[in-house]
């Protein structure tokens, strides 16, 4: 919700919030100059058009309850990132397991070579200076060229609320059992994520999904999707194939030619997987590699992941 108010002021609204606590997140916004009320509030200031509420706040909310009575429109997180998506290329990163990691890692990716991309994560990231940032509003170079700028956002199945995103391009990590609280099967699941999937543009419009060759059920999960479709992973029937040696070293191949190699800092197969997704979509989104492989050997991590 914080990244989500930082990308809305920069596109030129004027944002306010409350919440119940003083949280570091609360902290940080009031020191931007954001006016932000901590406590229990009832109503909602005077000249409000819009009311985005976190999914954590329930319909009974006294200050949802008073913007019913006021006719304000209220919008959930993801449908307000679904509609701040509709002005950019919209990149997202989807999967049971590491979406901040890879987001983060994707952004970092961008940045080294010479993109301004916007992001919004689930997770602070001190090299990128926080949750989110606002980007370039128009692409200057890339396959995407004069398109509008990248967003590259987290996108959680959670509740099914990717389902209100529009991308452009996605990556999917993996797909297994977990918010058992809004599912009730993995079958369920899987055809969430199909939905997901089959909301990005056909091919011949710039649609383009980035899937693990196994653990993300791509058969499922890809039946009918028109975007081009490319998987990545350790199997070496994948179009990207990653490896990693002995001394940790991380390379992958596409069609038996080394297009990246890198030394990760950060610990874990797992995370190697996450690099080797970021580094094929930054290079599908026009980065160089000499670029990524820089980006991936210094990404330091995100916050609460693999720390003290």
């Amino acid at each position: 919700m914080s990244g989500l108010a930082r990308l809305l002021r920069k596109r030129g609204a004027v944002v306010s919030g409350a919440d119940s606590e003083a949280s570091p997140a609360v902290k940080s916004l009031q020191s931007e100059g954001f006016q932000i009320s901590v406590g229990d509030a009832t109503q909602i200031p005077e000249g409000i058009e819009l009311v985005i509420a976190t999914a954590a706040a329930k319909s009974d909310h006294p200050q949802l309850v008073a913007a019913a009575k006021r006719n304000i429109p209220v919008r959930s997180y993801a449908q307000a990132l679904g509609l701040l998506q509709l002005g950019h290329t919209a990149v997202c990163v989807a999967g049971t397991h590491g979406k901040s990691t890879t987001t983060c890692m994707l952004t970092w990716c961008l940045l080294h070579a010479g993109f301004d991309p916007g992001f919004i994560a689930g997770a602070t990231c001190a090299s990128l200076g926080g949750s989110a940032r606002a980007g370039a509003a128009i692409l200057s170079k890339g396959p995407y060229s004069h398109k509008p700028g990248f967003l590259v956002s987290e996108s959680c199945e959670f509740d099914r609320s990717f389902h209100q995103l529009h991308p452009t391009t996605a990556i999917i990590n993996n797909v297994e059992s977990d918010h058992l609280d809004c599912y009730n099967s993995l079958d369920e699941i899987i055809e969430s994520f199909h939905v997901f999937a089959r909301r990005l543009p056909a091919a011949i419009d710039g649609g383009y999904l980035l899937i693990a060759h196994e653990g993300a059920q791509r058969e499922r999960v890809t039946r009918d999707v028109t975007a081009d479709i490319e998987t990545f992973g350790w199997h070496p029937a994948a179009d990207y194939v990653v490896e990693m040696a002995a001394n940790g070293l991380a390379r992958v191949h596409h069609k038996h030619k080394e297009i990246l190699r890198w030394q990760p800092r950060l610990f874990g197969a797992h995370n190697v997987l996450n690099g080797a997704g970021a580094g094929i979509m930054a290079l599908k989104l026009g980065a160089d590699g000499a670029s990524v492989e820089e980006a991936l050997t210094s990404f330091a991590g995100v916050d609460r992941r693999l720390e003290f």
